[in-house]
């Protein structure tokens, strides 16, 4: 992790999560690399926040069946 270097041990707790979330860019997202973040940049989508301002069906006609799971983590969904 990035978070408080140097050790990069970082606790979120579930109240923490959403917050958290929304601040993250983009790039930080687990599973979304150099090319959707470039494609998501061009959408407006930056953060976390961002993310979370498109509906599933949205995220799921531009990304396919991935859009779900950027819909359940732009809302700190992670089962």
């Amino acid at each position: 992790s990035d978070q408080d270097k140097p050790d990069g041990l970082y606790i979120i707790t579930p109240d923490m999560a959403e917050e958290f979330v929304e601040n993250l860019p983009i790039e930080k997202f687990f599973g979304i690399g150099k090319i959707i973040a470039q494609k998501m940049h061009e959408l407006g989508i930056k953060n976390g926040h961002d993310l979370k301002q498109l509906s599933l069906e949205e995220l799921v006609k531009r990304f396919g069946k991935v859009g779900r799971y950027y819909y359940n983590i732009s809302r700190a969904i992670d089962r």
